[in-house]
């Protein structure tokens, strides 16, 4: 080999064969092979097995059917805020101030110090006034708003 020949080694891995599929009609089931795969990937690197959903459901007084409140989940001292709604005749009674604060409550019971919750400029403004900041703000943007990453740290209570 001369001074000017090039010595590349190269891994032949064979390429694993996988199908895609593009779907906005997921299966429970599909959505639980990726999310109890990742669940045992972080205890594999963590040893930490505390995954466990958390809600705060509303319910009608009559009908006892779901109309709004709160879905998310714990995990590794976080609180992820999947979704939260209230009906429009709910909002403004301070339920909404309720509902964060038993499932801030219930995230900080279970060792969580920080919150995340991601929402669009015009969710964010009918959030109840929490002690929520705005740790960043994306790049893509829905119909003329910016999505916003809340960063909400459950362990201060000084605002």
């Amino acid at each position: 080999m001369t001074a000017s020949d090039t010595a590349v080694t190269v891994s032949h891995q064979p390429e694993p064969q996988t199908d895609f599929v593009l779907t906005d009609t997921p299966t429970p089931e599909d959505i639980a092979a990726i999310s109890d795969a990742l669940d045992r990937f972080n205890i594999e690197h963590t040893g930490i097995a505390d995954r466990r959903p958390l809600a705060v459901l509303v319910r009608d007084p009559d009908t006892r059917q779901v109309v709004g409140g709160l879905t998310g989940r714990t995990s590794l001292g976080l609180f992820f805020l999947d979704l939260f709604y209230l009906p429009p005749w709910l909002r403004g009674s301070g339920l909404g101030t309720e509902i964060l604060r038993q499932a801030e409550d219930e995230a900080r019971a279970r060792g969580c110090r920080t919150a995340v919750l991601y929402t669009i400029t015009f969710q964010a403004r009918l959030l109840p006034e929490t002690r929520v900041e705005v740790a960043g703000r994306g790049a893509l943007r829905s119909a003329g708003h910016q999505p916003r990453l809340h960063d909400q740290r459950t362990h201060r209570t000084d605002r």
